[in-house]
């Protein structure tokens, strides 16, 4: 490939965003996940040792957020790490939602 050519590429991947912003906007989602997961521990602390209750369904959210995590970075980074940490996320919240259905 010519350098034009990799230049019109790039100018098109980044026509809607420039680069501080696609690094806010991939920061934001770390953040966020970041916030989710103690919040999934304070309320699977409470449900669990509280409450005496299961807390499958939190579990099966919380893998369900790292499945996505996970195959979107394989799919960008295209590195089999990620795919595999995808397919066991995809199944720790198969598992847990089946339970969350199944126990209650």
């Amino acid at each position: 490939m010519d350098k034009e050519k990799i230049l019109a590429m790039s100018r098109e991947e980044n026509k809607n965003m420039d680069e501080r912003e696609k690094l806010v906007n991939d920061k934001s989602g770390i953040v966020g996940l970041m916030c989710m997961s103690v919040m999934c521990i304070i309320l699977f602390s409470y449900k669990a040792f509280v409450l005496g209750e299961n807390a499958y369904d939190l579990l099966a959210l919380y893998a369900s957020a790292l499945m996505g995590t996970n195959f979107y970075q394989y799919k960008q980074l295209k590195k089999k790490s990620y795919l595999i940490g995808g397919c066991v996320w995809t199944f720790c919240a198969v598992v847990w939602l089946i339970l969350t259905i199944r126990v209650g």
